[in-house]
């Protein structure tokens, strides 16, 4: 019985081994994971900032889009991320209701309550070059200074 019980023995300490080593890979991995996806989302977070920073907001908000499915994420970058993201977004659904209502004033031949209308863009990044062009015209402005004014309120 003492054969048997030395086998017994050395599968023992095998199976030991392969498991203890399992599991040490599994926490090194798990470590590697996190940081590897904070690095990554750190990143992101900086990328979509200079993109807001520089008036790019479409690609920002695609970027913050983006980052709701980050690996890794604290509650202040959290936080940035939902307030930006509603902030551009509030501010295309604020660009297309001004510019609707500024049309329907020119069609009416208000021009007068249209160039009023229009002075409450809160930015010019989510209009096209026509809108831009018809904006700069009514508001007097040169062509040049209407390209992307930031908006008054980052």
């Amino acid at each position: 019985m003492g054969f048997i019980e030395e086998a017994n023995s050395r599968t023992s300490v095998v199976s030991d081994t392969i498991f203890f080593i399992v599991i040490v890979a599994a926490i090194v991995g798990g470590v590697v994971y996190y940081h590897v996806a904070k690095d990554n989302a750190l990143e992101g977070f900086s990328q979509a900032d200079e993109l807001f920073a520089a008036g790019k907001y479409e690609e920002a908000l695609a970027k913050y889009v983006e980052l709701q499915d980050a690996g890794w994420k604290s509650d202040s970058l959290d936080s940035i991320l939902y307030e930006r993201q509603a902030k551009i977004e509030g501010w295309k659904e604020l660009t297309a209701e001004v510019m609707q209502s500024a049309d329907s004033l020119l069609r009416a031949g208000d021009t007068a309550a249209a160039v009023a209308r229009l002075g409450e863009l809160p930015n010019r990044a989510f209009l096209d070059d026509m809108q831009r062009a018809l904006v700069a015209s009514l508001l007097l402005e040169p062509a040049a200074d209407s390209a992307s004014a930031a908006p008054a309120d980052q």
